[in-house]
């Protein structure tokens, strides 16, 4: 075959190995990718997102515009680096992350005792309706994994951006229900016990838990 179908296959074995959590053997298959084809921005995107998962920002920054450089117009890419900037900014807030530091050690007590939260002081209004609060936990993917690394993560991004603009609905942040997760040794596949969902759910005061597979 020529050069760009052999790094076709090497992409989709990265993709592969990735969804394996194989993650050096997934690296590798990237760079051969690349090094067939230099043009080839998919690997590229690829390869920044599993970077981007192990905790290697500056790297995947770094593939990611390289991917960038390549095809200035794929938006996947283009989000993809928008929102690891985003993360990046945030975690440097350390105002911010101290609240939320703060807030989950409240919630992990809370949630280990299992204390009923005191009712919000607009519950005594019985003619305004409550706002929708609600969380969304990654969408768990199925069959084949994509061609694109990313899509799932992307569409819950880009989902609670859309619920946040709406003034009927709050939208618990991601970062904070990870956290408590992690602090509760919970996985987000725990949350398909419905017992443990509505548990959860009372503690951090969100009325809905989207979670879903594609």
């Amino acid at each position: 075959g020529f050069p760009w179908q052999k790094a076709e296959a090497y992409n989709r074995l990265g993709r592969i190995y990735a969804e394996k959590n194989k993650t050096d053997s997934a690296l590798s298959y990237y760079d051969q990718a690349i090094a067939l084809n230099p043009k080839d921005f998919k690997a590229l995107s690829n390869k920044g997102v599993l970077l981007a998962s192990i905790g290697k920002e500056e790297q995947a920054i770094s593939s990611y515009r390289q991917a960038l450089k390549k095809n200035p117009h794929d938006t996947l890419t283009t989000s993809l680096l928008d929102q690891l900037l985003e993360e990046k900014k945030s975690a440097a807030d350390k105002t911010r992350q101290e609240r939320i530091d703060n807030l989950v050690a409240d919630l992990v007590k809370r949630y280990k005792s299992y204390e009923k939260s005191k009712k919000p002081a607009y519950l005594t209004d019985t003619w305004t309706s409550r706002p929708l609060s609600i969380t969304l936990l990654n969408f768990e993917s199925k069959g084949s994994p994509a061609n694109r690394a990313g899509e799932y993560e992307l569409l819950t991004f880009k989902l609670t951006q859309f619920l946040q603009g709406k003034k009927r609905i709050s939208v618990v942040e991601r970062e904070l229900i990870d956290k408590l997760l992690e602090e509760l040794n919970l996985s987000s596949s725990d949350l398909s016990d419905p017992a443990t969902a509505l548990k959860l759910g009372k503690i951090i005061g969100a009325r809905f838990i989207a979670t879903g597979n594609i």
